[in-house]
């Protein structure tokens, strides 16, 4: 039955298996899931959410909480090998318009470890309207299928899945030894990647590799602030926008990176102390400034 009571199920459901002294996961069924508040988890381990293909998750029309506030439809907390597997996550029907949530995304890991979203689609479209200003240009607000942060967010990782409409913010907040493989993101507002660590605690030692960018409209690759010892690895970034690729982080490594198009302001900018960049290819129209700045 699909409605406002697949919550109460789903609920239901994860609350059984995690009572369970033998259930390690929860197989959704091949149908569609409407979903209208937030799934919480805390301090859960050893569970996978397995998605049956052809079932999708949509965000009804009367989101509450966390939800409405910040598209949160899974939320972890001290958790520990909580794994979600074929998830596919459809764009609301009717467009979230609101005052901008600097952390809205679809799943986040706090302070959680070893665990993993894997084979999955986020569709991020119509998902907050609010655009901001970034030296005199709009931007849509730029939702995130995937927050990963705290300081007892260890080794999490996002492999083989496809955002569209949103980007992918791998770190913040302290988080450490992230690993994201073979992810595309296409048509995202603002950022194709942010690797956020302006906060207290840096975020250190993650990795993006094999990953993809096409069509973006602000940054295809954004390694910021309180970021150390980050690996870019054989990632592409193909469309417009302001920058290709852009370390502001500590000793970043962009190994082969490809960058086309016709960035405003560069191809990749080198701000870190420490960055090294080993090889790649920049095919970039005359029109942009410069291939690189450091």
């Amino acid at each position: 039955q699909v409605g406002a009571t697949d919550d109460i199920k789903i609920d239901a459901a994860l609350a059984a298996a995690i009572a369970s002294t033998t259930a390690h996961g929860v197989r959704f069924s091949s149908r569609a899931y409407t979903v209208n508040a937030t799934h919480n988890l805390t301090g859960v381990s050893d569970l996978t959410l397995e998605f049956s293909p052809g079932s999708t998750l949509r965000i009804g029309s009367a989101p509450t909480g966390l939800l409405a506030t910040r598209a949160r439809i899974f939320s972890l907390d001290a958790c520990a090998r909580v794994v979600f597997r074929g998830l596919h996550v459809l764009a609301p029907l009717v467009p979230m318009v609101g005052a901008a949530e600097f952390e809205a995304c679809i799943i986040q890991f706090y302070n959680s470890a070893d665990c993993a979203v894997l084979d999955s689609t986020f569709d991020l479209t119509n998902i907050w309207s609010a655009t901001y200003m970034d030296e005199g240009v709009a931007f849509q607000y730029d939702a995130a299928a995937l927050w990963i942060k705290g300081p007892s967010a260890l080794r999490n990782r996002m492999s083989d899945c496809v955002v569209t409409g949103g980007s992918v913010l791998y770190s913040y907040l302290g988080s450490s030894q992230a690993t994201i493989s073979r992810v595309t993101v296409i048509n995202a507002p603002a950022n194709g990647f942010g690797g956020y660590g302006n906060h207290t605690e840096w975020a250190s030692d993650n990795v993006l590799d094999n990953c993809a960018v096409i069509n973006y409209n602000r940054i295809g690759i954004e390694d910021w602030n309180k970021i150390r010892r980050t690996t870019i690895r054989d990632c592409h970034v193909i469309g417009s926008g302001r920058m290709g690729i852009s370390t502001v982080g500590t000793a970043t490594r962009v190994i082969n990176p490809y960058v086309e198009g016709n960035p405003l302001y560069t191809g990749i900018e080198l701000g870190s102390s420490g960055a090294v960049v080993t090889g790649g290819r920049l095919v970039l129209a005359t029109t942009t400034p410069s291939g690189i700045i450091v």
